[in-house]
């Protein structure tokens, strides 16, 4: 029928002889399927979305954020990239965030660039949330949107720089 059940079983001892089994069992399903839809999204968004630890190292990233920065895969990112401030351009950037981090728990849409694998300089928006235990960091959860063609297509050309 569809549902899912979880369930567990313990020795059932008399005199020191094993005489069977207590099995106990629960439904399940409503928190598989739960599971399973914020699987689907966090695998399927157009956004990079990342989870890090207390000191900033990335422990899980979606196929956005992976082809965002051009690696193959998760594992490589993960890897490769020692922690979220590596990524940052600009120093005074990172400082920016982790102080309004430290401040407010959160940062909402601010602007910064970002290395690519290759080298390559990008701009996107964070969104970002930190979860503390007491005052220390315990856990960095965040999205980043790319927008390098939105920033590209702001700047003004020389033709549309000149007087007439």
């Amino acid at each position: 029928d569809g549902r899912i059940f979880e369930r567990h079983s313990v020795p059932m001892i008399l005199d020191g002889k094993n005489v069977g089994r207590v099995w106990s069992f629960r439904n399940i399903t409503e928190k598989k399927n739960a599971e399973d839809k914020y699987r689907e999204l966090f695998e399927n968004s157009l956004e990079g979305i990342y989870v890090a630890d207390g000191e900033g190292s990335f422990t899980t990233v979606n196929p956005a954020m992976v082809k965002m920065f051009g690696y193959e895969s998760r594992e490589e990112f993960c890897k490769l990239v020692p922690g979220a401030g590596s990524l940052m351009v600009n120093q005074q950037d990172r400082m920016k965030i982790r102080e309004l981090l430290q401040m407010t728990g959160e940062v909402n849409g601010i602007e910064h660039q970002v290395y690519k694998k290759n080298g390559d300089i990008i701009w996107v928006r964070s969104n970002i949330r930190v979860h503390f235990n007491g005052s220390n960091p315990i856990k960095y959860e965040g999205s980043l949107e790319d927008i390098t063609d939105r920033k590209e297509s702001s700047k003004p050309t020389r033709s549309t720089n000149r007087r007439t």
